[in-house]
């Protein structure tokens, strides 16, 4: 069996295959919460053979490494965007500043789709376009929410500590928390639809690829929605290493 990890900045995410590419068995944590006991219970009863890791948090690398070693008796393998450089043309990119997340994204749209835009809703939205064997770039916006932290702590007239989501609030707020819930929403809808706007009128995309924790906050307007072949994947950066480390 294979073990993929893939470390983000919110959370680390595992999956177990079998060598066809059958899932087994998927959890995740905290990355700030990552343990022993976390990686044992997970793998409990299950031959694993090889371990692949994607991570975009080097900190944690060193103690993740012993953790496998300690537990699987295996030592595992750090993807990076070297590993990937038979699957794209990524010449014009700085390999040490492009996430292995976004490579990894941008193969199982190339092997899904052959021609799609790619949005991940995670820690940042990160938005790709592939067409065939060529990743076209990226586009990476903060956590829209980590913003509205910060006007809440520097705003002396709002008290509240979180935001009760509602994806289908966009109305004029009569309250702050409303308000505030209102933009985000306009934020990710916006947001979404201009990146499918902008793309489909210079690259001709009609297949949108959504992924990633935050995915609740997803929002076309409905034109778009009429407009685009839209697939919403769990962990498809994790299906994007697994398509890299099972070619044959």
């Amino acid at each position: 069996m294979i073990l993929i990890i893939d470390i983000g900045n919110t959370n680390f995410k595992c999956s177990v295959y079998k060598k066809d590419k059958q899932l087994v068995i998927e959890d995740q944590i905290k990355t700030k919460e990552v343990n022993e006991k976390f990686l044992t219970v997970l793998v409990k009863n299950k031959q694993i053979n090889n371990c692949y890791i994607g991570s975009v948090v080097p900190s944690i690398n060193h103690k993740v490494e012993k953790l496998v070693k300690k537990v699987l008796k295996i030592t595992p393998k750090f993807l990076t965007p070297k590993d990937f450089i038979h699957e794209f043309d990524l010449s014009r990119f700085n390999l040490n500043e492009i996430g292995v997340d976004i490579i990894g994204f941008a193969l199982y749209l190339k092997n899904t789709y052959k021609q799609a835009i790619g949005i991940c809703y995670g820690t940042a939205l990160f938005a790709i376009g592939v067409i065939k064997n060529k990743l076209l770039g990226a586009i990476l916006v903060p956590y829209v929410e980590r913003g509205i932290r910060k006007t809440v702590e520097k705003t002396e007239m709002i008290k509240f500590e979180h935001i009760d989501y509602d994806p289908l609030y966009f109305e004029f707020g009569s309250n702050t928390h409303d308000a505030l819930l209102s933009g985000i929403n306009h934020v990710y809808e916006g947001l979404t639809t201009n990146i499918c706007s902008y793309f489909q009128k210079k690259h001709g995309f009609n297949k949108l690829c959504i992924t990633g924790g935050n995915l609740i906050k997803i929002h076309l307007n409905d034109d778009y929605k009429n407009k685009f072949d839209i697939h919403q994947v769990h962990n498809a950066v994790i299906k994007g290493y697994l398509e890299l480390v099972t070619k044959k």
